[in-house]
């Protein structure tokens, strides 16, 4: 039996902070850092939030950006006083021409630590790196072991770096993680590992996951009763909060 949980918000607190700015060329930290904000303030994302937050903790001058670009799975770009601005992972900065190879050790370094590591170009030239992370809830890894204890197979759904979902899934003692997932789906992860639908549960914060989720229940009624109960107790316990940060 399976059990497919989403890492952000349900294995961690879902409010991700600043953690590091390395500047790479002639740019200091904090115009990196200022550069970055500027860009996030265009975005919804959790990540751009915690961007947007450190900036201003660290009194980061504030910019704002035109032309902005969102870049799905990928980074943001636009232009912030008149220059070309991007931020994002080594797959954009690759498309823009760039050689990320002499910054990935320090961005791998990074993502050993659970940190998610973002890539800042400036007019065309690869000038920093930001890092965010996501703290694991402290009642997390005790749920881990409850449910492996109930004979559970734990698999981790992410959209992270493979090497920041390694970390966590590692911390956590989590069985396997599926990452490179631009957006969660238990069907897709359930595909990925060869897992059959019936015997497959999933755990989310997500209002679109548990939609998915609910149109699988009328195909799972002969579910294993042992599965269930493992999965209604963290469900209740996710709700009514005593799977807290």
């Amino acid at each position: 039996d399976t059990l497919i949980v989403d890492k952000t918000g349900t294995l961690t607190m879902g409010k991700p902070k600043l953690t590091d700015t390395v500047a790479l060329g002639d740019v200091t930290e904090t115009d990196l850092l200022s550069l970055a904000a500027a860009l996030e303030r265009g975005s919804e994302h959790p990540l751009a939030e915690a961007i947007v937050e450190g900036a201003e903790a660290q009194g980061a001058p504030r910019q704002e950006a035109t032309d902005f670009d969102a870049v799905t799975g990928k980074g943001v770009q636009g232009r912030v006083g008149g220059r070309a601005v991007a931020l994002g992972n080594a797959a954009m900065m690759r498309e823009m021409g760039l050689d990320t190879a002499q910054a990935e050790s320090k961005a791998d370094t990074l993502r050993a630590e659970g940190k998610t590591a973002m890539f800042v170009a400036l007019d065309g030239a690869l000038v920093g790196i930001v890092a965010v992370a996501d703290p694991i809830k402290e009642s997390t890894a005790q749920a881990i072991r409850e449910l492996h204890a109930q004979g559970l197979r734990v698999i981790m759904a992410t959209g992270d770096n493979e090497r920041t979902a390694q970390a966590v899934a590692g911390k956590l003692g989590i069985d396997e993680d599926m990452v490179d997932m631009e957006t969660f789906s238990h069907l897709r992860a359930a595909q990925h590992f060869g897992i059959p639908l019936i015997g497959l549960r999933g755990i989310s914060d997500g209002i679109s996951e548990l939609r998915e989720l609910s149109d699988w229940t009328e195909y799972l009624h002969v579910i294993d009763e042992r599965l269930a109960r493992a999965v209604d107790a963290l469900a209740n316990a996710l709700r009514d909060g005593r799977l807290t940060p």
